[in-house]
């Protein structure tokens, strides 16, 4: 009997990993030194601010003459809870960190819903070959971790009625993608609404999990 031949990764899956490790490679070598667009400085800012243990900063209302505690950015804080244990144990430059191992995570994701769908896994090269996200994949924006979440919410729901957890938790993810941009959910909904159309078996679930990230939306950012 011919003993079982170990796993080896096709030639799609070479190719995709050299490039991965080529980007991480200069990513270290070239480590971003600072923020390069205006508004990551609000969420390094914080992403600071949730590192120290805090949910908002104490300001002061000139027209109604007090003290209150207000939000530390005016935006989603989706992102900066992402980045706040990276620069509570490095600083704000470990920040950056963060979204390039969501570029990872996104390249992952869409190779692994590539394979599943019996394409190969190369093609999610398009996602590293992009130029807005090898730029944005390089600054403490919410762009690149908002893919990741999408890619990773669209792997989850291949095959909808295969796995009750995977449609959950890909819905908790489609719903919760809102705390680091808005229109994330959007990318996803198309999806949802042919699957409810076709009263698909595991539609509900996916409809219960969005509606548990949306509501951490509701509840960390109103």
């Amino acid at each position: 009997m011919v003993p079982d031949r170990p796993f080896a990764p096709s030639t799609g899956t070479r190719w995709l990993l050299c490039g991965l490790a080529a980007w991480l490679v200069g990513f270290a070598l070239w480590y971003p030194k600072a923020p390069i667009v205006v508004d990551e400085l609000e969420y390094l800012y914080q992403a600071q601010t949730f590192a120290a243990g805090a949910t908002c900063i104490d300001t002061v209302d000139v027209l109604q003459q007090r003290r209150t505690c207000a939000p530390p950015g005016r935006y989603p804080p989706g992102n900066a809870l992402l980045m706040a244990p990276a620069v509570a144990a490095g600083g704000w430059r470990a920040g950056f960190v963060v979204s390039a191992a969501a570029l990872v995570v996104a390249v992952t994701a869409s190779a692994a819903l590539l394979t599943a769908a019996g394409l190969s896994p190369m093609g999610a090269l398009l996602v590293l070959g992009f130029l807005p996200t090898l730029v944005l994949a390089r600054t403490a924006m919410s762009d690149v971790a908002g893919l990741a979440m999408v890619a990773c919410a669209l792997w989850l729901w291949w095959d909808v009625g295969r796995s009750r957890w995977r449609d959950f938790a890909g819905g908790v993810l489609a719903g919760a993608s809102m705390l680091l941009r808005e229109p994330n959910v959007l990318l996803l909904l198309p999806l949802l609404a042919e699957d409810s159309l076709r009263r698909s078996r595991g539609v509900m679930w996916r409809w219960a999990g969005l509606a548990c990230g949306f509501g951490l939306r509701l509840l960390l950012y109103k």
